[in-house]
């Protein structure tokens, strides 16, 4: 269940951060009718508030990672 939500999370950030390099491509100042450096300080906020859920699901995935192991390690006869 870790690999599947890291695997899952990374996705989501790749998609979300190719998404904001592809935007800034685009001449979005004309479009929206804001300053030169608005439309790509804009992008890059909403990127960051997209991304946000994908890093707490990846923290998510890590932390049942590190239960898991902990949990196995703790199963094991001390030698």
């Amino acid at each position: 269940m870790a690999a599947f939500l890291k695997i899952v999370s990374s996705a989501y950030l790749v998609l979300v951060w190719l998404s904001f390099f592809i935007g800034l491509q685009a001449p979005l100042s004309r479009e929206l009718q804001i300053p030169v450096g608005g439309a790509t300080i804009l992008l890059f906020l909403i990127a960051v508030l997209l991304s946000i859920p994908g890093v707490a699901l990846f923290a998510f995935g890590q932390l049942v990672g590190d239960v898991r192991a902990i949990r196995n390690s703790c199963r094991q006869p001390q030698q």
